[in-house]
This record gives C-alpha cells, structure tokens and sequence, in this order.
C-alpha cells in the first residue's frame, strides 16, 4: 500500500462470475461477431483508419460497405473517422485494392493501414 492510501478502504477488481464460475459478459455482444455481413473465403485482413472531409463520414462509410472486400465499417472519434476491416485472398491484393479502391475515393483525406498477422 501506498502511504497516502493509509485509512481507506482497500478496493479490488471484481468480477461477476456465472454459475459455473465463468465470467458474466454483461456489455453488449462482440461488434465483430455482430457485423459480419457473410462468410468470406479471404485469408489476409487488415484495419483501415481513415480521414474524411468535413461530413462526409456517412457518405464514405456507405460506399465502402458497398465493397466485396470491406467486412464492417465503424464510426470512431479522435484523429480518424472511421474504422474498416478489410480481407483480401493475399496481401498483393490487399495493396492493390487500397490503393486503387480506398485511397482513390472522394472525401477520403487520408489513411492508415493495420495489417494483421497470424491466420
């Protein structure tokens, strides 16, 4: 303990456990699992911060949902307004639809590209 921690109570994490002693998940379900439009035979994924115009969110999130490649799209806040996953069959494919499909779109100022490792 800490000296300026003298005279309260000591508060520790706790957790809600079921009655077979695994945690309770009382948040909403998992968003990935939530958004998933259909199964995809892709292998090689990635997430795409992305900057729009001044409202244009709205406008560039429908146009990219509309995309075979583009699994979910999410509204963010801070630096970036968006946030997509997107899966290719390999990563040539993957530089090749970001650069010709995503960086090539009205209203889109600028990205960053998270490439997922592991399968």
């Amino acid at each position: 303990r800490r000296p300026h921690d003298e005279g309260r109570p000591r508060l520790g994490v706790q957790r809600a456990l079921g009655p077979a002693g695994a945690p309770i998940n009382r948040g909403r379900p998992r968003r990935d699992t939530e958004i998933e439009r259909r199964p995809r035979p892709f292998v090689t994924v990635c997430y795409a911060l992305i900057k729009c115009d001044l409202g244009a969110e709205e406008e560039v999130a429908d146009k990219l949902k509309e995309m075979e490649e583009v699994a979910w799209v999410d509204h963010t806040y801070g630096a970036y307004d968006l946030l997509a996953k997107i899966e290719a069959p390999n990563i040539e494919k993957l530089k090749e639809f970001m650069t010709w499909n995503v960086h090539k779109m009205d209203r889109i100022r600028s990205t960053l590209t998270v490439n997922r490792r592991g399968p």
